[in-house]
């Protein structure tokens, strides 16, 4: 799904997002991406932090059990923390719903709002 977001930032905003494994992560679930402009001058950059879904907060009927956030760590900076989605649990692959989607989509903008702000 990431890969999809990413080609329809590109197409709208003449950015490219890359991965950048160089850069030195807290978590194995945290990846790092770049953010480059036309000429593959850097933009700025995100980390994704994928979590795991609190299946008991769905359990006792909480709303934001599949939810997900996005927030900056410096407001008009071009580094930003990244958008939480959920992490495959057990042996099932991390499917997303329509609503996840959707979710992802909007959340990210936020960030990809802050993160293009100068």
């Amino acid at each position: 799904m990431l890969a999809g977001l990413f080609t329809v930032l590109g197409r709208l905003y003449g950015v490219r997002i890359v991965a950048n494994p160089a850069v030195e992560v807290y978590h194995p679930d945290v990846r790092y991406f770049d953010v480059l402009d036309r000429d593959g001058e850097p933009r700025g950059g995100f980390f994704s932090i994928s979590t795991p879904a609190r299946r008991s907060a769905a359990a006792r009927g909480w709303t934001n059990a599949s939810g997900a956030s996005g927030s900056a760590a410096r407001a008009r900076c071009d580094r930003l923390p990244g958008l939480q989605l959920h992490a495959p649990g057990g042996e099932q692959p991390s499917l997303l719903t329509h609503h996840d989607v959707l979710t992802l989509f909007h959340e990210f903008g936020h960030g990809f709002h802050h993160l293009l702000t100068r």
